[in-house]
Formats: C-alpha cells, structure tokens, sequence
C-alpha cells in the first residue's frame, strides 16, 4: 500500500448470509496488477459468494428436494430466494469439498501410536450401507440418456474423544472389510487416540465390525 503508485478506490462488496444479502463499502488498492482489498481478506468472504451457515442449509435442502425447489424453502425459512444456479454450484462445492478431504483423509498409511494420547477415551463407530451409483453411457452425446444404476456398499466410520466438540468422519466405497478397518483406525488416530487411550466401539453387531475392533485396537479396545 505504501509503494508508490498504488492508488486506492472505494468498492462494494456484496454476499449472501442465511440473514439476507450484506453489503459493505470498503476500499480496495491497486498497484499495477495487484489488487488487495483487506476486508475480503480478513473476513474470508468472497464477492458474490454465501456464507457457511447459507450454504449449509442450502445443501441440507438440496438433499431432499430438486434444486428448484430449493429455492422456495429458503424463501419460506429465511424470507429470500437466490438464483437456482447458484444453489447448484453451492452445492457441488460443498459435498464434492467434503468427498475430496475424507478421501485425502483416508489414503495416508497410519501406524500405531507410540506416545501418549490426548484424550483417555474414544467412542468409535463404523456401519455399512448400499447407495445408489450412476454411470453415463460414454457413447452418447446426451449424457441424460443410457444412463445405468448400480448399487454398492458405502462404510461410514466415526470416531469421538470424550471432551471433544467435533467427531472425526471417514469412509468409502471402495475396498472391503480390510479398508473399512483401516479407516476407523485412521480416525480413531486423528481423534487423538494414543498408547494409554481406550476404544469404545459400537454398531449393529456385524461379525465383520467385532472382528476388526479386535485386530485393530487389540487390549485397548472394547466393542
């Protein structure tokens, strides 16, 4: 800001929050082809965009119902409605965010830990479930068309450290028993599981989940 050269403007700076549409007047500097505009930056807004808690509800109500409709449930919870193609991309960018991180999450190798953990008891889950899965037809140019269902196994794994606000999620279709296992033990180890911690598993009583409680957690855990 203090190069010479470097002029300033004053702009308008516009998003949407579950309270309506904010906009705030703010400057912004130029020097050359930099632009900084220091209150997008230390609020984390972005021109145009929504806020987490908006876009929380929109993908909880896109969950349910076509995206069209989407629109009339903001109207009737928050009073306002936002263009159906911004609910679409909202959409896509929180769940495939969510997918992105869980599966980057769930590849890195974990080893048992050697050092104490930080917290002495952990709640862990894990549970199996079919989702449907849509293929394309490659050959046709309208991708709405041939298009082919098929179902598979989704396991869902959670783990939750007594004195914890948040639980730590992970899963995946791919793999079997083996990855499944792998994944609790990785958020087990990302809840702050350690060598003095105990494991508290529950689930509907699967042969599959006792088993790998067992192998993985061995003396430490208890399902």
């Amino acid at each position: 800001m203090a190069k010479p050269g470097c002029t300033v403007r004053v702009k308008k700076l516009r998003w949407h929050t579950k309270l309506g549409k904010i906009t705030v007047v703010g400057p912004q500097y130029r020097h050359k082809t930099n632009r900084v505009r220091p209150f997008v930056l230390s609020a984390k807004v972005s021109p145009r965009g929504c806020s987490r808690p908006l876009q929380r509800a929109i993908t909880d109500f896109a969950a349910d119902t076509p995206f069209a409709q989407v629109q009339l449930k903001l109207r009737e919870h928050y009073g306002f409605e936002i263009g159906e193609s911004r609910i679409q991309r909202v959409t896509q960018r929180v769940t495939l965010g969510h997918a992105q991180a869980i599966f980057e999450a769930g590849r890195a190798s974990v080893d048992f830990p050697v050092a104490p953990g930080q917290h002495k008891q952990i709640v862990a889950q894990i549970d199996g479930g079919m989702v449907p899965i849509m293929e394309p037809d490659a050959e046709q140019k309208d991708k709405r068309k041939g298009k082919k269902l098929s179902w598979r196994e989704a396991k869902i794994s959670l783990a939750h450290a007594k004195g914890s606000r948040t639980p730590v999620y992970g899963g995946g279709i791919e793999g079997g028993v083996e990855e499944a296992g792998r994944q609790l033990f990785a958020c087990a180890v990302r809840a702050d599981f350690g060598s003095d911690s105990r494991v508290h598993a529950v689930g509907d009583g699967a042969p599959w989940i006792v088993g790998r409680i067992e192998d993985l957690f061995g003396e430490q855990g208890r399902y």
